[in-house]
């Protein structure tokens, strides 16, 4: 190494984040220890660069520490050798050698040692599951990564999952072709490859039959006989728990009786739409409806009459109100409509058109329903509790003039 080389290895050396040794390949003494080596196999610098690679690390096989120096020195590299124990037998570890010559020309190797204690633990535990394999009630898998991915092995809860007739079925499949998104795919491949392992790992697949469900995947990345990258994995059926969270989701935010925005959801929706019509400039306006003479309704024919006029009143709300606008039941008989990017002139004509729509459409009872309504255009900085206030005071003026009208809210006065 030229001396500008050699400082630079040596700062990456000393400062590298996993644990790194410097070893003489011929007599397998460790030359240098970076602090994260001192750290993770819990010897001192000095007592380090005393010890051989031989007593530091053991092999799994027979062979001990002795191999693995020679397959450093001898095999092609980059060599990847996993998993090895620390020599205090508390953790496995994957080791990477790179071949070196010192300044006098001394062969040396540069050994990287990584901790894939869970990794391996991972792998253990799969292989308790390989006797029963066959009989377990978990989805499990083997298959090759990367978008164009293939199932190696699956078992009868896996086929049983994803629909098919049997484990050949899916064996032929690309797993791409699995999935609704096939990016999904290589996104969750890529994650995978990189990380060594990913749990409940959410994905959107599709059965062989073409039934749409939701998994949670969990699996690690490990290399078979051939040094080739494999995934094992244990799939969870999660569909009917992302239904009820869509179910759960949507009852947060609209009412059961009409199936409208509920009023928490309705105030969310002003707030974002006050704020987007300040900083913006974007016209706002917005409906408040009531039932006229609702308490009649449920006096004289009932709360299951009241309700069914509830619904009722729904739909004709939702049959004229556009995708972008929000209607919502604010409360008891009052209804709310808002109105994004739209000026108090068309909230007046949406209006009268729902006034007139429910005051001439047979409701199918026997008392006429009318509705009375406010409307107001949102003003520059006015805040959501001004804005409301004078959407109430027209509202209540509509009822106070005889009922069955529209009538526009008045200006703001001073804040």
């Amino acid at each position: 190494m030229n001396p500008d080389t050699s400082s630079v290895y040596r700062q990456i050396f000393e400062h590298h984040p996993t644990s790194q040794l410097l070893v003489d390949a011929r007599s397998g003494e460790i030359l240098r220890a970076n602090e994260a080596a001192v750290d993770f196999f819990g010897q001192t610098g000095a007592q380090l660069v005393t010890m051989r690679l031989s007593e530091l690390i053991a092999d799994r096989s027979e062979q001990g520490g002795p191999a693995i120096q020679h397959r450093l020195m001898t095999t092609p590299l980059p060599l990847i050798l996993s998993p090895h124990i620390a020599g205090n037998g508390c953790s496995d570890i994957e080791i990477e050698g790179t071949r070196l010559h010192g300044d006098d020309e001394r062969p040396l190797l540069h050994v990287t040692v990584r901790d894939v204690t869970e990794r391996v633990r991972t792998e253990r535990a799969l292989r308790d599951f390989e006797e029963i394999f066959e009989d377990v009630p978990v989805p499990f898998y083997r298959a090759t990564p990367g978008a164009n991915g293939r199932f190696l092995r699956v078992n009868p809860a896996f086929v049983q999952l994803l629909e098919a007739d049997s484990a050949e079925e899916l064996l032929g499949h690309e797993i791409a072709s699995l999935y609704v998104d096939p990016a999904q795919r290589a996104n969750f491949s890529n994650a995978l490859m990189q990380d060594g392992e990913v749990f409940r790992y959410e994905l959107h697949m599709r059965t062989v039959k073409g039934r749409e469900i939701h998994a949670a995947d969990t699996a690690f990345r490990h290399f078979d006989e051939s040094g080739h990258p494999v995934f094992d994995g244990a799939l969870e059926d999660i569909t009917r728990r992302r239904e009820l969270e869509v179910e759960l989701s949507y009852q947060a935010r609209y009412d059961k009786l009409t199936d409208l925005a509920n009023r928490r959801h309705c105030e969310t929706v002003l707030q974002t739409e006050t704020e987007r019509s300040d900083r913006y400039g974007q016209p706002l306006s917005a409906l408040m409806i009531d039932i006229d003479h609702f308490k009649r309704i449920n006096d004289e024919r009932g709360h299951a009459e009241g309700d069914r006029v509830l619904e009722w009143i729904a739909g004709v709300l939702r049959n004229r109100v556009r995708e972008t606008d929000l209607a919502g039941r604010w409360g008891g008989e009052e209804f709310l409509v808002l109105l994004p990017s739209t000026p108090a002139a068309k909230a007046h004509r949406l209006a009268e058109e729902l006034r007139q729509a429910v005051a001439r459409e047979p409701d199918g009872g026997s008392t006429p329903v009318t509705i009375s309504v406010g409307y107001a255009g949102y003003q520059h900085d006015e805040g959501n509790a001004r804005f409301m206030q004078r959407l109430d005071r027209a509202l209540y003026a509509a009822k106070g003039d005889g009922r069955n009208r529209v009538i526009a809210a008045e200006p703001p006065g001073p804040p």
